[in-house]
């Protein structure tokens, strides 16, 4: 999950940058969607040249008691509340309306990082981290406006893999590790930035999932770990 954030943020980012410093228009729609996609098509490539083929991960086994089966249900009936509810219901919240979400329109239609501000240099919203608005600005050239609003959810589940790791990391089991992920998604926070184009969320996951990578054992410190940490920490850094 943090890869593939990261295989959309950064070429985006790359893309526009030298859109600014150059002058043009980079990333203004299809061609730049077509630019910022070509470092994960090479990847995929690549991985499937090696035999890589989708699968999903081994489970352990989890004994589903009574309060984890609660949780668990809470959880998902929630989450599938707010998404039905942002689907239906007009764009809201006042940082997402104002700059969050203006400015991942703009990134992507001006072709570059900017021109908002360069038009409106005395508006220091414009001049915020861009991380998240070129998030959700590729969400709404997806899918429109109501898809753009749920770009926070990847990160609720991202945030919650980060608790399942931390929880594991003390040495509890896959029940406790799985309720607490679970309790994490009924979080008010997480619950009420689910449906909304603001970077509070996202920029908490993206922490949490660098602290939860770089938890582990001295041992298994590779430079792909290593790598994935920094990624996560830039990310965050360009986020809030």
């Amino acid at each position: 999950g943090l890869l593939t954030v990261g295989l959309v943020i950064v070429p985006a980012a790359a893309i526009g940058g030298l859109a600014s410093l150059a002058g043009g228009a980079y990333l203004r729609p299809p061609g730049g969607l077509l630019l910022t996609s070509i470092p994960a098509l090479v990847l995929l490539i690549r991985a499937l040249q090696r035999g890589w083929r989708p699968s999903l991960p081994p489970r352990g086994k989890v004994l589903y008691a009574p309060l984890l089966k609660a949780v668990a249900a809470g959880a998902a009936l929630l989450l599938v509340a707010e998404v039905v509810a942002t689907l239906f219901h007009p764009p809201s919240q006042g940082d997402a309306l104002s700059y969050h979400a203006p400015l991942g329109v703009l990134f992507w239609s001006d072709g570059d990082l900017t021109s908002p501000l360069d038009r409106s240099p005395g508006t220091w919203a414009l001049a915020h981290p861009g991380a998240a608005e070129l998030w959700f600005g590729a969400f709404g050239l997806l899918g429109g406006e109501r898809f753009a609003d749920l770009g926070q959810l990847p990160f609720a589940f991202l945030g919650a893999a980060a608790v399942y790791a931390f929880t594991r990391r003390t040495g509890l089991l896959g029940g406790a590790a799985t309720l607490a992920a679970c309790a994490f998604l009924l979080m008010p926070m997480v619950a009420l930035q689910v449906g909304t184009q603001a970077n509070d969320l996202m920029g908490a996951a993206l922490l949490m999932a660098a602290l939860a990578l770089a938890s582990a054992p001295v041992g298994e410190w590779k430079a792909d770990r290593i790598a994935m940490i920094g990624l996560a920490l830039g990310l965050t850094s360009t986020t809030k």
